[in-house]
């Protein structure tokens, strides 16, 4: 991974962020950021990387390169994914795309982008007025 943590999305999954963005707004850099977060919790929910790909469909990530196709900025929330890749010796574009692909299955299992992130801005809020509660 470069200084600058960019990386590049295989066409598969390039298609599936402008799809997802045409179809509720917004733009596919947007949609990259959140379900590469997404996938990030997922992947720490199953335990690292290893564990998230074992979990996965076999379809669900072709076989094959990773890394052709488009140029993305990965996310200053995904950093911690570019470790683990490096810990757990999984290359990046692999890592890259387990987080990708368990993200946009949270986002489709919850009823599409923006039901998600209505459901966690939800959740963010509960969580900070509990903080604010115990703060009293």
């Amino acid at each position: 991974m470069n200084n600058a943590y960019r990386s590049s999305l295989p066409d598969y999954l390039a298609s599936r962020l402008d799809a997802k963005a045409a179809l509720e707004g917004g733009t596919w850099q947007g949609v990259y950021r959140f379900a590469m977060w997404l996938g990030l919790i997922a992947v720490e929910d199953k335990g690292g990387l290893r564990k998230a790909i074992d979990a996965l469909e076999d379809d669900a990530i072709p076989s094959g390169s990773h890394g052709a196709g488009r140029k993305a900025k990965v996310p200053k929330e995904a950093h911690e994914l570019v470790t683990m890749a490096e810990r757990e010796d999984v290359p990046w574009q692999l890592a890259q795309a387990v987080a990708l692909t368990a993200g946009l299955e949270t986002i489709e299992q919850r009823g599409g982008l923006n039901e998600t992130k209505r459901q966690v801005e939800a959740a963010r809020r509960s969580v900070m007025s509990q903080i604010t509660a115990r703060a009293k």
